[in-house]
C-alpha cells in the first residue's frame, strides 16, 4: 500500500454525538419547564436522528471522499491514476466578481460520481495526458494541489514525492 499523501474524509463519524446529546438537552428542559414528555420520545428522537445522520455520513463519505497517493487520486468512487495527470494549473482567484472571467479549466467536468463539484470544495485544474481538462476538489484545494504538483514534479526530477 502506497504511502497517502493527501486525504479527506467526506463527513466525520463524530457528528452523531450531536443525536444523543440532543436528547438528554430534551430531557433536561422537559424536567425543568415540567412540560411532561415522556424519557422515551426523547431517546425515539436520538435513535431516529442518530439513523439518519448515519445514514447521510456514510454518503458522504463514499461519494465526496479524497485520497491521493503517489498511483492514484481517489474521488468518491472514480479513481485517476496520478501517471495520467500532466498539469496542475494554478488556483482561480479567489476575490473574483461575477464580471471577471472564469478559468479555462473551471467549465470542465469534476471527477467522480456526482456531476458537479461537491457542496464546500474547491476545484483543482488538472489537465490529463489525452489533452483533456478536469477539476478534481477537496475542501483544502491548495493542499490538493500542492500534492499533485510533487508528484508532477517528483516524475519529472525521477524521484519520489515528499
Amino acid at each position: 500500500m502506497s504511502e497517502v499523501l493527501y486525504t479527506e474524509p467526506g463527513a466525520r463519524w463524530r457528528v452523531l454525538l450531536l443525536a444523543p446529546i440532543f436528547a438528554v438537552v430534551g430531557l433536561v428542559s422537559d424536567a425543568l419547564l415540567g412540560s411532561g414528555m415522556r424519557w422515551f420520545v426523547w431517546v425515539l428522537a436520538a435513535l431516529i436522528l442518530g439513523a439518519i445522520g448515519s445514514w447521510m455520513v456514510h454518503a458522504a463519505r463514499q461519494h465526496t471522499s479524497v485520497s491521493l497517493t503517489r498511483e492514484v487520486l481517489v474521488q468518491g468512487q472514480d479513481e485517476l491514476p496520478t501517471s495520467d495527470i500532466v498539469k496542475v494549473f494554478p488556483a482561480a482567484p479567489r476575490n473574483r466578481t461575477r464580471d471577471d472571467p472564469a478559468e479555462h479549466w473551471e467549465s470542465a467536468r469534476a471527477l467522480g460520481e456526482i456531476s458537479r463539484i461537491p457542496r464546500g470544495r474547491r476545484g483543482v485544474g488538472i489537465q490529463l495526458r489525452r489533452g483533456n481538462l478536469t477539476q478534481a476538489w477537496a475542501k483544502d484545494d491548495d493542499a490538493l494541489r500542492t500534492a499533485l504538483q510533487a508528484i508532477l514534479d517528483a516524475r519529472r526530477k525521477g524521484s519520489r514525492p515528499t
